[in-house]
């Protein structure tokens, strides 16, 4: 599994990098959406897995599913390197080659699937992984805060603030 390296919380939305697009099609297997794009790796070239899946009417929540399933077993042979999923008007979530983007009015939505992902990537104090990404501004180096607890936090987040901030101030500067 890849390691989540910067994690960026914006008014409707995040984003983060070094994420698997099974990651993608995990976080959605709970949500209605309509595929928007799908492109995946055949030998040296892509191909468009949204054309190849044209017959695949996505109705039901088991449709959903089935269609999240198919394409995890497609993934084995054709790796997904674009994908798009429309969860309802202007609300999206987006993989392009390794970094995830999600945009969700809702803001406890939007909350629960940013902790499901940190969750599923190991980070034991996601909530406070989430409220600290929240409260600052650009691209947060998240890799640091992996293996803190809970009850750790408040203590190891201190010593570790001023890494934090000149990791932010270099990042973001180049973003």
């Amino acid at each position: 599994m890849e390691r989540l390296m910067f994690f960026q919380v914006f008014d409707d939305g995040f984003k983060t990098n070094s994420v698997d697009a099974l990651m993608m099609l995990h976080l959605l297997k709970h949500y209605e959406f309509e595929p928007l794009e799908l492109i995946g790796q055949k030998g040296e070239g892509e191909i468009d897995l949204l054309k190849e899946r044209a017959e695949f009417p996505i109705t039901t929540e088991m449709d959903h599913w089935m269609y999240l399933k198919e394409l995890v077993d497609e993934d084995d042979r054709t790796p997904i390197m674009s994908a798009t999923f429309k969860i309802s008007e202007d609300e999206f979530v987006s993989f392009q080659y390794g970094e995830l983007s999600v945009k969700i009015k809702d803001e406890e939505l939007l909350q629960e699937f940013a902790i499901r992902l940190l969750e599923t990537y190991h980070y034991p104090a996601a909530n406070k992984v989430w409220e600290y990404c929240k409260s600052v501004k650009g691209a947060v180096p998240v890799y640091i805060m992996q293996c803190i607890t809970v009850e750790l936090w408040d203590k190891r987040i201190r010593v570790m603030k001023p890494y934090i901030e000149e990791s932010m101030a270099e990042i973001n500067g180049r973003l």
